[in-house]
């Protein structure tokens, strides 16, 4: 990405992570992933599906953490 494309992509990025739409969403999945156990899998494929979602699930978690950390290292790289 260029310079200009980072710097909006961050500055839309942060703009999102303060909308209640976005709080709420995080929330919503919050509770879903303290729902979700692998205990209720009765076979390896339900095991192996629901691990595959809680991953999936835990990097929607982690999007905002993310994006703020790479942020800062871009602007130490700059």
């Amino acid at each position: 990405m260029a310079n200009a494309d980072q710097q909006q992509y961050f500055d839309d990025a942060r703009e999102m992570f303060l909308t209640r739409g976005w709080r709420d969403f995080i929330e919503d999945i919050e509770g879903i992933v303290e729902a979700l156990t692998l205990d209720a899998a009765d076979t390896a494929d339900d095991f192996f599906f629901c691990k595959g979602k809680l991953e999936a699930l835990r990097v929607i978690l982690s999007y905002e953490d993310t994006v703020k950390q790479s942020e800062t290292l871009n602007d130490i790289d700059d």
